[in-house]
């Protein structure tokens, strides 16, 4: 099939009828975007006096979006220092639009990818996870906060008694619609 023919304009009444005293103005909307981030030893660095750190992933345009999922295959290298980050210490990771802020990675934490024990004990650890299937809802992110940005979160599950990091090299494919705004174009 042609392009031409199968995203020809759609003739706007054959879409919808407006009602007297209605205009219509038709616009076609951007599909879906697909943005890979490729993460090459990303850092997040877990206090003890805290169990938990948070890094940014990226800052998000200051438009209405939606993000529908996150295909997420990531490696994690615990730092393996003596009382931080062991083989032995279970973590959770999480994606959100704040930074952690508790050992429970939920709500705003854990918005965009829900909180994924990693519990095997080892230094290294694969996480591959379809949000789809964990974080049961799309996320609108509202027009009117420019500094929106997702961060990757890190909780430890025990408490660990010396500052460590954990490495993350991977992949993080966003599917987002740009819904635009008033004040930038969409």
């Amino acid at each position: 099939m042609d392009a031409n023919t199968k995203f020809a304009p759609v003739v706007a009444d054959s879409f919808l009828t407006p009602n007297t005293g209605v205009a219509e103005t038709f616009h076609f909307v951007k599909g879906v975007q697909q943005i890979r981030m490729t993460l090459t030893n990303f850092v997040v660095p877990v206090l003890a006096a805290n169990d938990y750190g948070g890094t940014k992933l990226c800052d998000l345009p200051p438009t209405n979006l939606l993000l529908f999922a996150l295909e997420v295959n990531l490696i994690t290298t615990k730092g393996g220092v003596t009382n931080g980050l062991v083989a032995a210490t279970d973590i959770a990771m999480s994606i959100g639009t704040v930074t952690a802020s508790s050992t429970t990675l939920n709500s705003t934490m854990a918005n965009a990818m829900a909180s994924q024990a990693i519990t095997a004990d080892l230094l290294t650890n694969a996480l591959q996870v379809h949000t789809l299937a964990t974080t049961p809802a799309e996320l609108g992110i509202l027009d009117g906060a420019p500094t929106a940005a997702l961060f990757l979160n890190v909780a430890a599950a025990a408490g660990i008694t010396a500052d460590d990091v954990l490495t993350v090299n991977g992949t993080i494919d966003i599917f987002i619609l740009d819904l635009g705004n008033v004040t930038s174009p969409g």
